[in-house]
């Protein structure tokens, strides 16, 4: 990684959309990574939010160092949680949320077909798995539960690994911090009763937010060539309502998914917030080894062009940004990313990344 110095220059878009200007980038507290997950080899992600008086922090994929009580070293997904929000002199510390097994808990609970699927097929190889992958979460009001969105796959146990798939997307609700995230059943004759959207079609739930009574996520889909990210709307108080979504088609909200039009071409994981100091939405994500960042004066856009933050290290990935960190009304935004260890990179460490903006 270097750290850059007036690398993005404020300018105008070839699409006339504003570009964000940043003074800086350096790694805060360079000897130390972000202590999230305790034990943890491998993981994906690392959205944040603040809800239940402390940041939470949720990440997909998990490997553990050492197996839990049943030999198991995989999850799909794991959470932590800190009450340090000051991200000037790093992070922490945080407690990493433990399961009845020892192993990391996670953020969305099984059904019981799901855990009896695992069952059946836990002596073949590989084991049978469903996965629960979050991939944002937002409050549902300013003091309300948390909408956790997330992303159902399986593996079909002794398929080699090529068996399953993506299995669709759907949302989840936290009331309280001690009973995890429940998933609604929203049709139980359906074959998929707890989720609103089916694969092929796009996984929404990416970089929730909560504008004006209605929530905003997006789907970002690995086209190979490009990664098309599109915006669905939905008021806050019918976000379990598959029917109450709208899709930004480019001219307006339609009720059709098909009809989305990509915003930007992205990347399958991002973030996006507002930042009130240059009044701008700004994406981070990754791409080809590089953070990067596009800006907008609305979700609905014009975005800028992609522009690079900061080069990233061989094997480093899940770029995303923290606006609930944010310091100086906004001059200081935080980011971070998970890379291989220098010491081993068999394991994986989360780095915190701190941009100094200029005024727009």
């Amino acid at each position: 990684m270097f750290v850059c110095a007036g690398l993005l220059a404020a300018c105008s878009g070839a699409s006339g959309s504003a570009v964000v200007e940043i003074e800086s980038v350096a790694e805060v507290s360079p000897s130390a990574s972000v202590p999230a997950l305790e034990g943890v080899a491998q993981t994906r992600g690392g959205v944040s939010l603040i809800a239940f008086e402390r940041g939470l922090w949720l990440f997909g994929p998990t490997t553990s160092l050492q197996p839990d009580a049943d030999g198991r070293v995989d999850r799909a997904s794991a959470w932590s949680s800190t009450m340090d929000f000051d991200a000037d002199d790093g992070l922490g510390p945080f407690e990493m949320a433990t399961d009845a097994a020892g192993g990391p808990a996670e953020v969305l609970i099984k059904t019981a077909e799901e855990l009896a699927f695992e069952a059946a097929g836990a002596e073949l190889e590989p084991p049978a798995r469903v996965r629960l992958e979050p991939l944002g979460a937002a409050r549902q009001s300013l003091y309300g539960p948390v909408l956790v969105y997330y992303a159902k796959s399986r593996v079909d146990g002794g398929s080699g690994g090529s068996g399953g798939g993506a299995v669709g997307s759907s949302v989840a609700i936290w009331n309280a911090v001690e009973l995890g995230a429940q998933r609604p059943v929203f049709d139980p004759a359906a074959p998929e009763p707890t989720l609103l959207f089916l694969a092929p079609e796009p996984a929404y739930g990416l970089a929730p937010t909560l504008v004006d009574g209605a929530v905003h996520v997006w789907a970002c889909t690995d086209r190979q060539v490009e990664v098309p990210c599109t915006l669905a709307s939905v008021p806050a108080g019918e976000a379990f309502e598959r029917d109450a979504y709208r899709f930004w088609t480019g001219a307006g909200w339609s009720e059709a998914i098909d009809e989305a039009a990509p915003l930007f071409d992205g990347a399958e994981r991002l973030s996006v917030h507002l930042n009130g100091f240059v009044d701008l939405w700004l994406a981070f994500y990754a791409k080809e080894g590089v953070a990067v960042v596009r800006s907008a004066p609305a979700l609905t856009g014009p975005w800028s062009p992609e522009l690079p933050v900061t080069e990233l290290e061989p094997g480093a990935h899940s770029v995303l940004g923290h606006g609930e960190l944010r310091r100086e009304a906004g001059a200081l935004e935080y980011l971070t990313y998970v890379r291989p260890s220098p010491e081993d990179p068999a394991v994986e460490e989360l780095r915190l990344l701190e941009l100094r903006l200029s005024p727009s």
